[in-house]
Order: C-alpha cells, then sequence, then structure tokens
C-alpha cells in the first residue's frame, strides 16, 4: 500500500509486514475481517487496501479501519476470488457466483452483473488502452460500452469458452492471459490476432507476476 506495508493474504488472516516484523489479523479479532481465508488483494487509487476472502465476502481496510461487504451488500457470493478497479475508480470483485461492480462510491455497497451468472470469475485486469478484462471458468470476457461480451481474437477461437484464470499488462503494455489451455498473449488495440506463448512446463497456467526489471513469471501445475 501507499503507506508503505506490504501485505499478504494466507490461509490463516492477513499478515502486514513493515520491514521488520509481521501484524497478523484475524476475523476473531476484528468484526470487519470476517474470515480468515484471505484469497487476494487490491490496494485502490484511494490508498485503501481491499480483501477478499473465502466465506467472508469483501473488507476494506483504510485509515486503521475494517468495513465489511458480504451478499447484504449486493455481492452474489461471500467467496470472493479477485479485486480490480475500472479507470473510473470502480471497484469490480469476482466471487464464485458472478461478477459484481461497485455502486457510485465504494461504501455504497455492490451490484450483480446480469452477464456473468454462476460464473467463477478468476482474475480482472484494467489494460491502459483497452477494455477491462476478465478471466472466467467459461473464457474470457471484456467490458465495452456498458456490456459485458465474450473477448473475441482471431488466434482463440480453438480455446473460447475454455477456463482462464490469471491476467496480466506488463510494463511494456503487453497482455498476458494464462488458463487450463496454457498461455496466451493477446493483440493489443489494432492489432490481428493473439498468439500463444512459448511452451511451459504445463498447460496448466496458475499465475501470472512481474519482476522490477520487467521480466515476467508464470506458475504453472508443473511448477514455473
Amino acid at each position: 500500500t501507499r503507506d508503505g506495508y506490504l501485505w499478504l493474504g494466507t490461509s490463516n488472516g492477513l499478515a502486514r509486514f513493515d520491514g521488520v516484523r509481521f501484524t497478523v489479523f484475524r476475523g476473531t479479532d476484528l468484526p470487519g475481517l470476517k474470515s480468515n481465508r484471505i484469497l487476494c488483494l487490491h490496494a485502490d487509487t484511494q490508498g485503501a487496501l481491499w480483501i477478499g476472502a473465502v466465506e467472508g465476502g469483501l473488507a476494506q481496510y483504510d485509515k486503521g479501519r475494517f468495513i465489511s461487504f458480504s451478499m447484504s451488500e449486493g455481492l452474489s457470493s461471500d467467496t470472493v476470488l479477485c479485486i480490480g478497479e475500472g479507470r473510473a475508480g470502480e471497484l469490480w470483485a469476482g466471487t464464485d457466483l458472478g461478477l459484481n461492480r461497485s455502486s457510485t462510491g465504494h461504501t455504497e455497497g455492490f451490484f450483480q452483473t446480469e452477464a456473468l451468472p454462476d460464473n467463477p470469475v478468476y482474475a480482472v485486469c484494467q489494460p491502459q488502452h483497452s477494455p477491462m478484462l476478465f478471466a472466467t471458468r467459461k473464457g474470457l470476457y471484456q467490458f465495452r460500452h456498458e456490456r459485458i461480451e465474450p473477448y473475441e481474437s482471431p488466434g482463440l477461437e480453438s480455446i473460447r469458452g475454455n477456463a482462464f484464470c490469471c491476467l496480466h499488462e506488463d510494463g511494456e503494455g503487453r497482455l498476458w492471459a494464462g488458463g487450463a489451455s496454457g498461455l496466451f498473449r493477446l493483440p493489443p488495440a489494432g492489432a490481428k490476432s493473439a498468439a500463444p506463448a512459448a511452451k511451459l512446463s504445463s498447460d496448466s497456467l496458475l499465475c501470472l507476476v512481474e519482476r522490477a526489471d520487467g521480466g515476467v513469471w508464470f506458475g504453472t501445475s508443473a511448477g514455473d
């Protein structure tokens, strides 16, 4: 987060590292943190930290206080798999039962999108020059003209509808998508087609991460 802390989500609480020691926050001690099984984190442009958990909904940590959001505030499920932020500052939350978007002002609750019912959403990505992207169990989707629609690109026809679980835009503006069918580099705006990336140790991709020097690492079901 912008205050210099490193945050880690674990299966037994939320950990904060100040460079010397860890402080662990658990739901048993904090009413605003409903679950200790943390799945995802997102630091928004306003400086708040958002936490997604198993059967704990969303929690917002801001100015030393946790605020909880659950199905009572409009989430499609209390198991939140991913969190992202759009260009207008709106928050998106992917759950095991669909996609959710914040109402005006993060603290006013969420509403479910109708385009991805009962479809787990595993990753959210807002590229600099392309529409918002979503990785789901049933393929890639994008947010264009206030609508959620399938992501279409030459080169992806054979895997349309396959599960994707991770998305990343690297420092050079390249878009990467990975999942059950392997790793793909998505075309930038105006390009003609998507392209499979280099052969990996397994076609089942689980995660993407970029190093400080711009190198992109891929985690697969068979290792790196």
